[in-house]
C-alpha cells in the first residue's frame, strides 16, 4: 500500500517542498479518474504487483490552476520515486537536467554502496504503456549518465492505474 499522506520525503531523499508538489499532483492525476483505495497493478522489476493507493481527496477545482501534462508527469514521478526509494537503499541524489541533455529525470544513489541509478519516468492517462515503457527505458539506457550508472524506467497510466518499472543494472 502507498498512502501518499504518510510518505516521509526524507526516506526518498527529497525536501518537503519538492515532495509537496509531487504529492499534490499525483493526487490530482489519480482523482481525475478514481477515489482513494484504488489498486495500481503492473510489473515492478519483473514481478506482478497490486498496490493499494490512498490519499486524502482534494477539490478538483485546483486542477484548473495546473497544467494537465505537468500533473500527469509529476504524478508519475511521485509514484516512481516511492517505488524506487521507499523501503530500499536508494535515495534521490538530484534531479537530472533536460537542458543539459542528461537523458533521464532523476539520479538516485544507493546509500550503502554509493552506486548510481538514472531514473526516467513518464505518465499518461490512456496511452500504450508497453510502447511508452520501451521508449523510456531506451532513453534511460542511452542517457549521458548511464556509463556511470545503472538505468531504470518507470511509466504510469492513470486511467486504470497501471505501472511498469524495470532496472537495467549494467552501466553502459
Amino acid at each position: 500500500m502507498i498512502d501518499f499522506d504518510a510518505v516521509d520525503p526524507s526516506v526518498l531523499g527529497l525536501p518537503l517542498s519538492v515532495w509537496r508538489t509531487l504529492n499534490s499532483r499525483v493526487v490530482l492525476a489519480l482523482q481525475r479518474h478514481h477515489r482513494p483505495d484504488v489498486k495500481l497493478v503492473g510489473l515492478v522489476e519483473s514481478e506482478e504487483v497490486t498496490i493499494e493507493l490512498r490519499w486524502t481527496p482534494v477539490e478538483l477545482e485546483r486542477e484548473k490552476l495546473e497544467d494537465i501534462k505537468r500533473v500527469t508527469e509529476d504524478g508519475a514521478e511521485a509514484i516512481a520515486l516511492v517505488l524506487a526509494c521507499n523501503g530500499t537503499d536508494w535515495k534521490v541524489s538530484r534531479r537530472l537536467q533536460s537542458d543539459l541533455g542528461e537523458g533521464a529525470d532523476w539520479l538516485l544513489v544507493n546509500v550503502k554502496t554509493g552506486d548510481f541509478l538514472a531514473l526516467e519516468v513518464s505518465g499518461t492517462d490512456d496511452g500504450d504503456l508497453v510502447a511508452l515503457f520501451n521508449k523510456k527505458m531506451e532513453q534511460a539506457v542511452s542517457s549521458m549518465i548511464s556509463p556511470r550508472s545503472a538505468s531504470t524506467a518507470c511509466v504510469v497510466r492513470f486511467q486504470e492505474p497501471r505501472v511498469m518499472k524495470h532496472t537495467d543494472h549494467e552501466p553502459r
